[in-house]
């Protein structure tokens, strides 16, 4: 999808520079990718076990099937065992510096029914089902009760989503750490639904009114685009928007908080406010302006007030945004607040069909003054490549089966021109591939054979089923076979001026 995020001028010391092999910069460079369908669901799409329009969907069959237990043991192994610490190693060695971890509300929300404990704080560590071994730190999480919990309780929340998660995401951070790996928090669905029928909203709702932009919790609601019933519980004194800037401020706490601890100080460089507003929903950029700029004061006040330097990022998508880039540096100068820096979304995969040649010109066509993203570099913003990936004509096959020598050799040089226009771009700060990893194998729920959950043999984070349609998505599969090599590697000297990189002849 294209997105837009808004970032800082200044970055964390890990962001690529004069880095061996790579042709120095003015400004430092992000080099990322990020930690997709780990705490939010995005099924159907990107797992092959399992097929539901939502994760919300997706609970609420698991809760049929086998109970509330059931449901929360399946997400609790899924948060844990998702990502193995061996493609962390990966990330390491091919040079990332930072990951952007898509999150959701109910990472932050304190469950009201079915609550549990607290997160297991044994010193020992714990084996994930793929051999993950994970080190819990022994920290002293604010673990409530069933009477008083809080968001690191594990049960269901209003709107019957699994909470707790924040207790894996703050395992993540002390593996992220340990290799030096700095992160920028993105919030990829927010309460209300934040996009029409979209996959990483947790609910796949049809109906603005009824949405993050317009409307307020009901207790029952459904959607065209799913086959079950939503509901919420939650007090209706607030709209979704006031809810959705309430949990933001519970976010930049928890991420401030995160900072100042010993284990993993200053690990969060940005966060960002929204994940493709409204995308889909046409007549809704007032809403979305509203909400952002009403983000950006109230954060940054927080922020400020507690001296940190983390960074908020914004994004826009269409259709609502339209000359947002010059509104947005408006109000910024106005009201006198920081910079921030902007996501951008680009995917050549939703363009029409176009041959291999075509698509590898256009990137070598792609111009600082032309680009996709010219409204904010226009006004001044700082931009992240926020998503990108190799994938093209709707994810057709013989665009995306890695093994045939034709379509790698094309998928390499794709991949190549591709880094190369975003690091040749001085108003290009970075860049995040999607995803680190897809889910072909995976399945979370638990069996008496497999209580943490089943990588399906023959599988692994980094090898999918020879059929599954989006294994040129997975970035650790694209490293194991040689198609993505690390920027330093690449040798950057230009637009498609690269070691890896092919332009073709007009």
């Amino acid at each position: 999808l294209l997105f837009f995020v808004v970032v800082a001028s200044s970055f964390a010391c890990c962001c690529v520079g004069a880095e061996a092999g790579v042709e120095k910069r003015n400004t430092p460079f992000i080099n990322g990718a990020s930690l997709g369908g780990l705490f939010v669901l995005e099924t159907p799409w990107m797992y092959d076990q399992f097929q539901y329009a939502a994760e919300n969907d997706f609970i609420q069959a698991m809760i049929k099937m086998q109970g509330v237990p059931y449901a929360i043991q399946t997400m609790k192994n899924h948060w844990a065992n998702y990502y193995p610490t061996e493609a962390f190693d990966d990330l390491q060695a091919f040079g990332i510096t930072h990951v952007r971890i898509p999150v959701s509300y109910f990472t932050f929300d304190v469950p009201v029914s079915n609550i549990e404990g607290g997160h297991d704080e044994k010193e020992e560590e714990e084996k994930g089902q793929n051999g993950a071994a994970r080190s819990r730190h022994n920290k002293k999480r604010k673990i409530g009760t069933k009477e008083a919990p809080t968001m690191y309780n594990f049960g269901l929340n209003h709107e019957g989503f699994v909470t707790g998660g924040v207790n894996m995401l703050e395992d993540i951070l002390d593996e992220l750490y340990a290799r030096n790996i700095s992160v920028l928090l993105d919030m990829h669905a927010p309460p209300g639904v934040g996009s029409e029928c979209s996959t990483y909203s947790g609910m796949a709702l049809d109906d603005p009114d009824k949405s993050l932009w317009k409307g307020k919790p009901e207790t029952s609601f459904s959607s065209s685009c799913s086959l079950v019933t939503y509901s919420s519980s939650r007090p209706q004194k607030l709209t979704w928007i006031e809810y959705g800037l309430e949990n933001l401020e519970t976010m930049v706490d928890w991420a401030v908080e995160m900072n100042a601890m010993t284990t993993h100080p200053n690990i969060i460089t940005h966060l960002e406010m929204v994940n493709e507003p409204a995308h889909k929903w046409d007549n809704l950029q007032k809403e979305v302006q509203a909400y952002t700029l009403a983000a950006t004061k109230s954060l940054q006040h927080k922020l400020n007030s507690t001296g940190s330097k983390i960074q908020l990022t914004a994004n826009f998508i269409d259709p609502n945004d339209e000359n947002i880039g010059a509104w947005y540096r408006g109000e910024l100068n106005e009201n006198k607040l920081d910079p921030v820096l902007i996501d951008f979304h680009f995917y050549y995969n939703w363009s029409p069909t176009k041959t291999m040649t075509q698509l590898l010109g256009d990137v070598c066509n792609l111009s600082p003054s032309t680009s996709p993203w010219v409204q904010y570099s226009d006004n001044d913003f700082d931009v992240v490549i926020g998503e990108w990936c190799v994938a093209a004509n709707l994810d057709n096959y013989p665009f995306s089966n890695i093994t045939d020598p034709v379509v790698a050799q094309f998928l390499k040089r794709f991949y190549a021109n591709q880094l190369s226009a975003f690091y040749s771009d001085e108003s290009v700060v970075g860049q995040f591939y999607w995803s680190v990893r897809f889910g072909s194998g995976w399945d979370p729920r638990p069996t008496p054979t497999h209580p943490n959950g089943h990588q399906l043999n023959g599988t692994a984070y980094n090898l999918s089923l020879p059929t599954f349609r989006y294994r040129n998505w997975n970035l650790c599969e694209l490293m194991r076979f040689g198609i993505a090599k690390p920027l330093s590697a690449l040798n950057v000297k230009g637009l498609c001026h690269c070691d890896g990189c092919f332009k073709p002849q007009q």
